[in-house]
């Protein structure tokens, strides 16, 4: 077996350029603590392992789509489970390693180009190391970000299909469950779906992807600005960071912007009570407030509280008041990034 490692190495760091992330925000994520090895046994014993023997057909998509994404072949296995339901998964087992466990019902829903799509995909959650998080666990930034991880992997899906109405035609099959008889895969239907529906931003929850319309809307805007055609040419990062501008205003009107704006108002109240607690720790007891600086930075309306939560206390207690009004709203940060 070849080392595989330098090649998948300069994949990531290929990968890395595409990757959607908010602007002012990284685009790399810390890599997964611990693996689960043990999955490729537990799939060699209950699915079919796909190679040029048991299934030359999917044999030559696998081999197309690592071809196509410069992924050594070492180190990942396709398999296929009896399952008449529209599923695919990537397990990562290790830091150089990956099974891809599709459904039966999944290869008989799609032509081979629109299975490259899906294949595509789901290893791109082993080329960056994802971490998925399963219906019922993880809180509302957790979510957030495993929508953000299916933005990603919908480009190296593309990039291994090639291109945009192929990977559409895939999206339109995997939400509707219907084949080429029944649709008319004209995909601008399907992409201004997604405006028949109020931009309240609060309905991501705990979708651990976004809806496949709006997944098709962003991935069109991708696009638009990128070469599909092959994954080596080199990335315009400026405009990568411009759509990635453009899908965060997309996420935030449906998906994410109800928490992303509480956490935001969170943090604003954090600075808040910890300026106020300067201004209270440092003033003498005789001294009068000098506010200036205080509404400069946070406005008349809330210097006007603050004057008035000062007014409501004593010296003596006004310090320990401040500190509980701190604590109680980093406690309220703290409880939806990490348990909603």
């Amino acid at each position: 077996m070849t080392d595989t490692k330098p090649d998948l190495d300069r994949v990531r760091r290929l990968a890395g350029v595409y990757r959607y992330a908010r602007p002012g925000e990284p685009s790399s994520r810390p890599a997964p603590s611990h693996f689960n090895a043990r999955l490729d046994r537990t799939n060699a014993l209950s699915s079919l392992e796909i190679t040029s023997y048991t299934s030359p057909y999917l044999s030559e998509i696998w081999k197309s789509v690592l071809t196509r994404l410069s992924l050594p072949p070492d180190g990942v296995r396709l398999f296929v489970r009896s399952d008449p339901f529209i599923q695919a998964l990537c397990q990562v087992t290790g830091l150089y390693t990956a099974s891809v466990v599709i459904s039966s019902g999944l290869v008989r829903l799609l032509a081979a180009e629109e299975l490259a799509f899906v294949l595509g995909h789901e290893l791109a959650h082993f080329i960056y190391l994802d971490g998925v998080i399963h219906g019922g666990g993880g809180s509302s930034t957790q979510f957030i970000e495993q929508r953000a991880a299916e933005i990603s992997a919908d480009r190296i899906g593309l990039f291994a299909c090639g291109e945009l109405k192929i990977a559409l035609r895939a999206l339109m099959k995997t939400a509707s469950g219907l084949d080429d008889r029944h649709l008319n895969l004209n995909p601008g239907e399907f992409l201004e779906q997604v405006r028949s529906v109020p931009e309240t931003g609060d309905a991501g929850g705990q979708l651990t992807h976004p809806p496949i319309a709006l997944r098709g809307r962003v991935l069109a805007r991708f696009a638009s600005q990128v070469h599909v055609e092959a994954f080596e040419e080199r990335a315009d990062e400026t405009a990568i960071t411009r759509v990635n501008a453009l899908v965060a205003q997309e996420l935030d009107a449906y998906l994410d912007g109800a928490t992303r704006a509480e956490l935001t108002a969170l943090d604003d109240d954090i600075a808040m009570w910890m300026a106020a607690g300067q201004m209270a720790g440092t003033a003498a007891a005789d001294e009068a407030l000098d506010w200036s600086g205080f509404e400069d930075r946070f406005g008349s309306e809330l210097t006007a509280k603050m004057r008035n939560f000062f007014a409501s206390h004593g010296r003596d207690e006004l310090l320990t008041a401040i500190e509980a009004e701190l604590r109680s709203t980093r406690d309220r940060r703290a409880w939806i990034q990490h348990s909603r």
